[in-house]
């Protein structure tokens, strides 16, 4: 691979490739600016097209520097020659190289102000400080460096995200193609099933149903109430039928029974019944002592009183 270009411009504030101290001032035609000192910014503007990129640092302050990083073999830092320029001293890998002037009797807006040549393809860092104490400016405007070990790494960057790029299409891809079929898979299965929805209808199904009486629900509602009411009625009515139906007066009225059928008087029964009714009396001792028997009762009384007695019972 041969050697190229490529630049690193004042503008690259916020960069690694270019480090600025304070007493800068920074104008970009895009209207950036990061200014100490509104006359020389109001010097400046009308001159950021004859620069490159539209863009210009400048610093008048004493001992104010700008550090660039690159990787190269040569450098060449352009800025203006101009009445308002000074002196600088300029340092490559922390060592000087000496002291340049940036002042001409006439402007020249892009012009060469250090060159560099012979260093090793690798890392380097120049520093330009301004060595003027009597308010002379260091411009810088951009730098270009020349280099074959810079594109290599970027070739080779390039090639790593170019595959990662691919590899990222044919992931995104894939993905693509399973949502694809899977998509397909439940289109397939919602028709099998007879629930093939459309987006108006899918919309129709997530509005919530809202009630509204009418005639025919005022009836129903009506006819529901009478309903239940009259099973209520007929229930109680069931009830106190039954209650009255087994009530304590009733239960003593009726005669004891065993299980099963009607219990018969025994004799005996009759006549204890007929001696506490006083139809017969009790049996009593005879004149002599003995006690009495059924003959002597019947010797006792008169034909007509047994027949009364025996009637009664």
């Amino acid at each position: 691979m041969s050697a190229q270009n490529y630049t690193i411009d004042d503008s690259y504030w916020a960069t690694p490739s270019l480090a600025l101290s304070a007493g800068w001032n920074m104008l970009h035609a895009n209207g950036t600016d990061e200014s100490i000192n509104a006359t020389q910014v109001a010097v400046v503007e009308p001159l950021l097209p004859e620069f490159w990129n539209g863009s210009l640092s400048w610093t008048s302050t004493e001992g104010a520097s700008t550090t660039l990083t690159f990787t190269g073999t040569d450098v060449w830092a352009y800025g203006p020659l101009w009445p308002a320029g000074g002196d600088f001293t300029a340092t490559l890998d922390n060592e000087t190289l000496g002291t340049y002037s940036t002042y001409a009797s006439s402007a020249t807006y892009s012009a060469v102000i250090l060159a560099v040549s012979g260093l090793a393809d690798t890392t380097h860092t120049l520093e330009l400080a301004n060595t003027d104490d009597d308010g002379a400016w260091l411009a810088f405007d951009v730098l270009v460096v020349q280099s074959v070990a810079a594109f290599e790494n970027a070739t080779t960057l390039a090639a790593a995200a170019e595959s990662a790029a691919a590899s990222v299409a044919a992931a995104a891809a894939a993905a693509a193609a399973e949502s694809s079929a899977l998509a397909a898979s439940e289109a397939a299965a919602a028709a099998a099933a007879g629930m093939t929805w459309t987006a108006s209808e899918l919309e129709l199904l997530a509005v919530a149903y809202v009630f509204h009486w009418n005639a025919a629900a005022v009836l129903t509602a009506a006819v529901a109430a009478l309903m239940g009411v009259c099973a209520v009625l007929f229930a109680g009515a069931l009830v106190v039928r039954r209650a009255r139906a087994r009530s304590p007066t009733q239960r003593q009225a009726e005669p004891a029974r065993a299980p099963g059928a009607a219990r018969r008087n025994r004799p005996a029964t009759r006549v204890l019944d007929a001696i506490r009714g006083r139809k017969i009396s009790a049996p009593r001792s005879v004149s002599d002592g003995s006690a009495a028997t059924p003959n002597s009762i019947r010797k006792e009384h008169s034909d007509a009183e047994l027949g009364d007695s025996f009637g009664a019972w």
